[in-house]
């Protein structure tokens, strides 16, 4: 940064700075930036911090905790300073909602959960950056944009980001007012579902496959009376099966029975039996870890709702 502040030549600077990546920029390098900001102007700056390139995984997660002060110090230089530093906090949802958008689309909710939990400090450090140098327009949008999914997947993940809040920062926690009422009105709506009636089997689940034995599991899955499906699969038919059972998580036992009534796992000759497993008895909905899981988030919610009114 010192060495092409030095120079007089954009281009040239900017081949300086294309070896370092952004995660390199702290709030001593942005101090060492303005001046070429002053110099080349608002559109080279935007240019060369999205030419560098972006670290992988905790990385860049980590740097997001220096997004605050990096934006304010950029928005301490004067009219082009804040504007960079509202760039660079939309390219960082940018990058938020790339990856939210990832683990929505993983079929695993394990993997989906764990991805979505790492993601809540640095929303919550992008949110805090907008509050901040006061681009309020940009926290608003982000609110709308992660209002406008109403999932389940997503839900769990606003509940988390809103527990993760810190509950002295008044104005981010009034900034999240509109999610706190997403959560409250969706978990409530969850719960009020009538209970499962008595022997109704169905697995609501989108395998995301259309190939012949995937649409047959679905009809399986969403199947009210049927708890068992004994299914003639050959070896490559049967692995793909349990391939997308494991991967979507699916509530089933499926296991290899020989012709002779031997079980054995796997067997290339046998016949899998698919049986739908639900804990609880007959009424699902309501003794569920789901439906526990949704009772203890907006039992969270409410609790804090009631310690914001104190």
């Amino acid at each position: 940064m010192r060495a092409a502040a030095g120079i007089a030549d954009p281009i040239l600077a900017s081949q300086l700075l294309s070896p370092l990546s952004l995660e390199t920029v702290d709030p001593e390098a942005v101090s060492l930036f303005e001046p070429l900001l002053r110099q080349f102007g608002l559109q080279w700056s935007e240019d060369v911090l999205s030419a560098l390139p972006v670290a992988q995984g905790d990385a860049h997660r980590r740097w997001l905790a220096m997004l605050p002060p990096i934006c304010e110090e950029l928005a301490a230089a004067g009219e082009a300073g804040w504007s960079l530093a509202r760039w660079l906090a939309v390219r960082q949802w940018e990058w938020v909602e790339g990856e939210l958008r990832r683990a929505d689309a993983d079929p695993s909710p394990s993997h989906a959960s764990a991805a979505l939990s790492e993601l809540v400090p640095p929303l919550l450090h992008v949110l805090r950056t907008t509050l901040a140098i006061g681009a309020f327009d940009v926290q608003e949008s982000i609110v709308r944009q992660l209002a406008a999914t109403r999932t389940e997947r997503r839900v769990n993940f606003l509940t988390t980001l809103l527990r993760a809040e810190s509950s002295g920062d008044t104005d981010l926690r009034l900034a999240l007012v509109p999610l706190h009422e997403l959560c409250v009105e969706s978990l409530t709506a969850w719960l009020s579902v009538p209970p499962r009636k008595p022997g109704d089997w169905s697995i609501p689940a989108e395998l995301g496959c259309r190939c012949d034995q995937c649409l047959k599991l679905h009809t399986f899955l969403i199947a009210r009376e049927r708890a068992v499906l004994e299914w003639p699969l050959a070896k490559e038919h049967r692995a793909h099966v349990h391939q997308m059972i494991e991967r979507h998580e699916l509530p089933l036992d499926h296991r290899t029975r020989r012709p002779a009534g031997r079980i054995r796992s796997y067997s290339p000759s046998g016949t899998p039996c698919s049986r739908k497993t639900r804990s609880g008895g007959s009424d699902g909905r309501r003794t569920s870890r789901g439906w526990r899981t949704r009772y203890g988030a907006i039992q969270r919610v409410r609790k804090e709702d009631d310690c914001r009114c104190r």
